[in-house]
């Protein structure tokens, strides 16, 4: 029973890890794409007002 009770637990844990990486690697992705978004909507602010 507590062999069980073990593996379900470490399963548990190395799911919460993934969910982390993969939280993480959105984020990452996230901030990109706004710094992108941000760069790009500068150029066009500067061409309308240039």
């Amino acid at each position: 029973m507590s062999k069980l009770l073990q593996k379900s637990k470490k399963k548990i844990h190395e799911s919460q890890t993934l969910s982390l990486k993969e939280i993480e690697k959105v984020k990452i992705e996230l901030e990109a794409k706004a710094r992108l978004f941000q760069t790009s909507f500068g150029l066009i602010k500067k061409r309308v007002i240039a």
